[in-house]
């Protein structure tokens, strides 16, 4: 509810401040396809006991605004699939969709490559499937990234990124909470298009 409304306010916000500044190069689209080689979910059910899961796949898209040379705002969304863990419990399956305000600032390297270090904040979707969806219902929560990378001639981009998503799982009975925090690093590549 209100968590929501908030960061899509921010969101709207550092677009129309990107909006209103000259801009440098114009609107940057960016489509990425990503691979979690490690994730760690801490389970409230078992007393924050750590799962490691099994690699996952991921698809994000991100609109940006360059506000300075070296400054782009803007927001985007990560579409996480489903995965399994190493230890199953309850086949437990998980996936998490964040929607987030970001940050990114370039550090221009040579004449056709650029660096680049970011911050995401916004809100993650938590799915579960399995037989823990029986008894318990997904809540999502707040999503915290971080994120560096290189692009290449303007368009092709490599991007190493940790996000952490704090999510709960209520209990259809009792109405529970049960926190459930998620943590991934994903190796993404991606295209910009900048109009």
């Amino acid at each position: 509810g209100l968590s929501i409304s908030f960061l899509l306010i921010l969101l709207l916000n550092s677009l129309a401040l990107g909006a209103a500044v000259p801009q440098q190069q114009g609107v940057i689209l960016v489509g990425k396809i990503g691979t979690q080689q490690y994730g760690l979910l801490k389970d409230g059910r078992n007393g924050q006991q750590e799962f490691d899961s099994n690699m996952g796949y991921s698809v994000s898209g991100e609109v940006l605004t360059r506000i300075s040379e070296t400054l782009d705002l803007g927001g985007g969304f990560e579409y996480q699939f489903l995965r399994d863990f190493k230890e199953r419990v309850d086949n437990l399956r998980l996936g998490t969709t964040p929607i987030y305000a970001l940050v990114r600032y370039n550090i221009p390297y040579a004449d056709n490559m650029d660096l680049f270090v970011g911050g995401q904040v916004g809100y993650s979707f938590l799915r579960i499937d399995g037989q823990v969806k029986e008894n318990y219902e997904a809540l999502g929560g707040l999503y915290l990234g971080v994120s560096g990378g290189v692009v290449y001639e303007k368009m092709t981009l490599v991007e190493l990124a940790f996000g952490y998503t704090n999510g709960k799982l209520r209990e259809k009975v009792t109405k529970a909470e049960l926190k459930q925090s998620y943590a991934t690093v994903t190796l993404s590549l991606g295209m910009n298009c900048t109009f």
